[in-house]
C-alpha cells in the first residue's frame, strides 16, 4: 500500500498462500522461501510464458523487500537516482583500490578489464548475524569497512564492539535488495544452490540473511585475493580471458551494501536514532538532535536531491500546497538519512509490534491514504516514466518505467505458475488485508470510518 501511493509500479507478492509448515525447515522455510520464491518469479517473468506487457528483461530493475514491516516513503525516481549514485561511488572506490586508470569507465566493453563493479545493493545493519554456528558463514572479520562518515557517532565511533549503537552499519540485512533482473537471478541462483548443499550436508539453516551474507563475504574474500596479486590477475585476463571471466562469474556478484542507508534504513540496533518529522520545522529538528546529544544538529531541511521535487499530493492535485518540506518523513538524526524505505524491525522491548501498530499514522500519506489509493487505482491511457535522464553527445535518454500492463492492472498482483494463461493475478484489499480477528481491516489501516476501499 505504501509503495502504490508513493508512485511505484504495482507490487508483486511471491509465496502467497504457501504452506511453509510442510517444508523440512519449518520456521526457517518462511525465511529461505524468499530465495526460491523470488528466483521462481524472476525465472518465470523473464520467460516466454510471461505476457509481453508484464515480461521483464535482464536490465530491468527489481526490488525485493520483506512483506510485513518495510514502509515506502519516497518515490521511485529518488530510489533510482540514489541507487545509481551509490553504484557510481562504489565503482570509483573499487577503481582506486584496484589501481585502475580512469578509462576503466569506457563504454567500449572490449576495453574494460575484469575489475568488479557494483550492481546489486543490499540493506545494512550494525550486527553481523547470523554467525557461523547457525549454518552460514558471513565472514564477519573479513568484510570491508563501512563507507559512512567515520565520526557518525562521535570520536569513538566503531571503537567498542560492545557498544552496538556506536558502530556504523557494515553487515548484511536482507530485508531490502535492489538490482538488475539478470544479476539478481544469478545471485539468487547461487543462494539457492547454497541452501540445497547445506541441507544435503545436514546443516540446520533457517536464515536467508545468512545465505546472502555468506555470498557477500565470499565475494569480498575473493576480491581481496585478486587485489593482493593484481599483476597476476591482469596477466590471467590477457592470457586466459575465458578462464578469468568464468572465475569472476563464479565468485563476484556485483553486490554492495547500503552503508549510508539512504535507500533502506533498518531500525534494528538503531531504535532511537530516527523519528517522523517535518523537515522545515527547525525547532523540531533542533529538539530531536539535542535529545540524542547531537550538537549542533546535522539535519537542516530536505535532502538536496529532493529540493524542487513535487510530492505525490502535489502531483495528484489532492493538495497542491503540501510539498516535501511540509510532510513528515522518517529521518535519522545521526546519519542525516531520509531513506526511501524504512524497515521497522527494531524488536527490543516489543518495539516492533508497537511501532507497526502506532507509527503507521505518522507516515506523510496517512491522512490522504484513501484519496491516494482511489487516484492510483484509476486506469491510465499512458504511463509516465518513473525517471528520465537525458542522454548526451548522441547517447539515448535513459528511461525507467513500469511494465505496460500497469496501464490497466493497477492493483497489487500475486505470482503463481499460471502466467501463460492469466498473467499476474490482481488482488483486492479485502483479500490482502483481511485476517482472523481483523475482518474490518480498514479500521486499522485507513482509520477513517468510511469502510473498505
Amino acid at each position: 500500500m505504501s509503495a502504490l501511493v508513493s508512485g511505484y509500479p504495482s507490487p508483486v507478492i511471491v509465496n502467497w498462500g504457501r504452506d511453509f509448515n510442510k517444508g523440512p525447515g519449518g520456521f526457517g522455510d518462511s525465511h529461505l522461501g524468499k530465495i526460491d520464491g523470488s528466483l521462481d518469479f524472476l525465472d518465470a517473468i523473464t520467460s516466454d510464458d510471461a505476457p509481453e506487457d508484464e515480461r521483464l528483461g535482464p536490465d530491468d530493475l527489481v526490488l525485493i523487500v520483506d512483506a510485513y514491516d518495510v514502509w515506502f516513503q519516497l518515490p521511485p525516481s529518488i530510489l533510482i537516482r540514489r541507487y545509481m549514485a551509490q553504484n557510481h561511488a562504489a565503482d570509483e572506490r573499487i577503481r582506486k583500490e584496484w589501481s585502475e586508470p580512469r578509462s576503466w569507465f569506457s563504454s567500449d566493453s572490449s576495453k574494460r578489464s575484469l575489475t568488479p563493479r557494483q550492481s546489486i545493493i543490499i540493506s545494512t545493519q550494525k550486527k553481523c548475524w547470523p554467525d557461523a554456528s547457525l549454518g552460514s558463514d558471513p565472514h564477519c572479520d573479513q568484510l570491508p569497512e563501512s563507507s559512512a562518515r567515520k565520526d557518525m557517532y562521535g570520536p569513538h565511533t566503531d571503537e567498542d564492539p560492545d557498544q552496538m549503537h556506536d558502530r556504523r552499519p557494515r553487515y548484511v540485512n536482507s530485508g531490502s535488495i535492489i538490482g538488475p533482473v539478470g544479476e539478481m537471478r544469478r545471485m539468487l541462483r547461487r543462494a539457492q544452490e547454497k541452501v540445497v548443499a547445506k541441507r544435503a550436508a545436514g546443516l540446520n539453516i533457517f536464515s536467508d540473511q545468512g545465505i546472502f551474507a555468506e555470498i557477500f563475504g565470499e565475494q569480498e574474500i575473493w576480491r581481496t585475493l585478486k587485489r593482493k596479486d593484481h599483476a597476476q590477475w591482469v596477466k590471467n585476463q590477457t592470457e586466459h580471458p575465458e578462464d578469468a571471466a568464468k572465475e569472476q562469474q563464479e565468485n563476484d556478484f556485483g553486490v554492495g551494501l547500503d552503508y549510508i542507508q539512504d535507500l533502506f534504513t533498518p531500525t534494528v540496533f538503531e531504535e532511537v536514532d530516527g523519528l517522523y518529522v517535518v523537515l522545515s520545522n527547525g525547532s523540531a529538528l533542533r529538539d530531536a538532535a539535542a535529545e540524542r546529544g547531537i550538537i549542533p544538529p546535522r539535519v537542516s531541511g530536505v535532502p538536496e536531491d529532493m529540493i524542487g521535487m513535487r510530492s505525490p499530493l502535489e502531483e495528484t492535485g489532492i493538495n497542491i500546497h503540501l510539498g516535501w518540506n511540509d510532510l513528515p518523513l522518517y529521518t535519522d538524526f545521526w546519519s542525516t538519512s531520509v531513506p526511501v524505505m524504512v524497515h521497522h524491525n527494531a524488536h527490543r522491548n516489543g518495539l516492533k509490534e508497537e511501532r507497526l501498530r502506532d507509527w503507521w499514522k505518522n507516515n506523510w500519506f496517512f491522512p490522504y491514504l484513501r484519496q491516494l489509493l482511489e487516484v492510483q487505482a484509476k486506469p491510465k491511457k499512458t504511463l509516465k516514466p518513473l525517471l528520465k535522464i537525458p542522454g548526451r553527445d548522441g547517447v539515448e535518454d535513459l528511461v525507467y518505467g513500469a511494465p505496460e500492463a500497469d496501464t490497466m492492472k493497477r492493483k497489487t498482483r500475486i505470482f503463481n505458475q499460471n502466467l501463460r494463461d492469466k498473467g499476474l493475478i490482481e488482488a483486492d484489499w479485502d483479500g490482502l488485508c483481511k485476517s482472523e480477528g481483523h475482518e474490518e481491516w480498514w479500521k486499522d489501516v485507513l482509520q477513517d470510518s468510511k469502510g473498505p476501499v
